[in-house]
């Protein structure tokens, strides 16, 4: 975690790879909220994630009016079917269905 707060302070386009790798899962959720920062102080900010709680906060703050959807960028890449940009809208919700699974295994494992 110390790693990741440095590093955003110390770039200018701080580019994170899978964040979320050794990390409590309330501390996943709560690491999208330091890319906010980042984001708001300026910075261009570039995540790699497999973290459904990462995204799942940056649309919470979409949500709650914190994060413009304009300011995000998420794009979905799967295996032989190339990348997918997903757009959001001003209710923090995908426009279109998230590509190659991803939040389908959340709602099979609930259900």
């Amino acid at each position: 975690l110390i790693s990741i707060l440095i590093h955003g302070m110390n770039q200018k386009s701080p580019f994170f790879d899978k964040p979320e790798a050794y990390l409590h899962p309330r501390l996943q959720a709560e690491i999208a909220d330091y890319f906010i920062q980042l984001h708001n102080d300026g910075k261009q900010v570039t995540v790699e994630t497999y973290s459904e709680l990462l995204i799942l906060r940056l649309l919470r703050r979409v949500r709650e009016k914190t994060l413009k959807p304009d300011h995000l960028a998420i794009v979905n890449v799967v295996r032989d079917c190339g990348p997918f940009h997903m757009v959001v809208n001003d209710d923090g919700e995908f426009t279109s269905p998230w590509v190659g699974g991803f939040f389908q295994e959340r709602a099979e494992e609930l259900f």
